[in-house]
């Protein structure tokens, strides 16, 4: 099949990661943009990434980016590369618009939707369908930069099916894979989360370890309609094939909540995956009973910080018992990747337990600034990048 211009969103700042996932998964190219990812592939691919891509929020067939300082200049933008797009292999006759604007701006959401929707009923002599349409396009506003496409998906793929047991502090599917790329966490790495909430970074690990579609259960997909001339089952049951079904247990799942435990069980067993994680209770001053024998190579977590409901006092005993526990279950060249909101605390901490900062990354979720923070041994050598084996 030909080639097409191809583009996914993410989360704000998770760029990289998302590129980072397309070269060592999909052995795809891509060129990094405010605010997505373009790339060409053709549609078998894109397909593949809509069932297995982590990272990802939306896969879109892509008509129009650019830059704009006004409203009006950004609906002139997609007029003009309307004009342009091959709509004649494209069977549809209802179609929806669907807007995420992130920043500040003299417009709104349901502005854009409606004006888009206005020129593409103009384009291709079809109705909107709010409700159930043939196809959906949708655009991305970030600040000052725009993304428009196809949605080649139908959906947002960051939502996570398994998570319906979910907990408020937890972070989302996306975000904590896009931590593990951060951290190069491979399918060969034991990988410990020693505080899992929803255990979702377990669960996202599980998935990639296993090579067990992320969709695997939920093939409901705009591609599978036949807009594109074909259903695309053959490349969906091709990558079920490649799922193992044995694991090593090298992922573990600790949390000192019992109701967080059986939450997580209840999600990972949904998923699918219950079979690849070793799930414990555990507060984190006992850590190093169970694993002190495990040659840990990674701790991952979204760690607890200081806030009103948890005083400093607090954090800073969790912290100590982490580090030094940390010290005895890590490998020489173990590292730590947290999520924080602000990492301050920890850092200065972490240096009276031998560990230093060496590499940080501010991401998003919706509205909300996190810094992924990767700790590593003072001694450590520098590791590589290393790809899935």
């Amino acid at each position: 099949m030909a080639d097409y211009e191809f583009c996914i969103t993410q989360e704000k700042g998770c760029e990289e990661f998302s590129s980072k996932e397309l070269s060592t998964r999909f052995s795809v190219k891509s060129n990094l943009e405010k605010g997505f990812v373009e790339f060409k592939t053709d549609f078998e691919k894109a397909a593949e990434l809509c069932y297995s891509a982590q990272s990802v929020k939306r896969v879109l067939l892509k008509i129009s980016s650019g830059s704009f300082e006004e409203f009006e200049t950004l609906l002139e933008k997609v007029f003009s590369d309307l004009e342009d797009f091959p709509f004649d292999f494209i069977k549809f006759s209802s179609f929806k618009v669907e807007c995420e604007r992130i920043g500040a701006h003299e417009f709104n959401s349901v502005d854009v939707e409606q004006e888009l929707s206005r020129l593409l009923k103009d384009k291709t002599n079809s109705e909107v369908n709010l409700s159930n349409p043939d196809i959906s396009f949708f655009i991305q506003v970030l600040d000052e930069c725009f993304v428009f496409g196809l949605d080649f998906g139908g959906r947002d793929l960051s939502k996570r099916q398994y998570l319906l047991f979910n907990n408020p502090n937890n972070i989302k599917g996306t975000l904590a894979f896009d931590l593990l790329l951060f951290a190069n966490y491979t399918n060969k790495d034991v990988l410990l989360d020693p505080f899992s909430l929803a255990g979702t970074i377990c669960i996202e690990a599980a998935n990639f370890a296993s090579n067990l579609p992320l969709n695997y259960y939920t093939k409901n997909f705009a591609f599978s309609k036949g807009i594109f001339g074909k259903d695309f089952s053959d490349v969906l049951k091709k990558l079920d094939s490649k799922a193992t079904t044995t694991s090593s247990l090298t992922i573990f799942s600790s949390d000192s909540s019992f109701n967080n435990i059986s939450a997580q069980k209840k999600n990972a067993k949904i998923g699918g995956v219950e079979k690849f994680i070793s799930f414990s209770r555990k507060n984190v001053e006992d850590l190093d009973l169970k694993f002190f024998e495990k040659d840990v190579d990674l701790i991952a977590s979204k760690i607890i910080e200081p806030s009103k409901s948890v005083p400093d006092y607090i954090c800073k005993s969790v912290y100590t018992h982490l580090l030094k526990n940390a010290n005895e279950i890590l490998n020489k060249k173990g590292r730590m990747a947290f999520i924080f909101r602000n990492p301050d605390f920890f850092v200065d901490l972490s240096e009276e337990f031998g560990f230093i900062l060496t590499k940080k990354s501010e991401v998003w979720q919706g509205k909300q600034n996190f810094y992924f923070c990767l700790f590593e041994r003072k001694q450590a050598k520098k590791l590589n990048s290393p790809s899935k084996k």
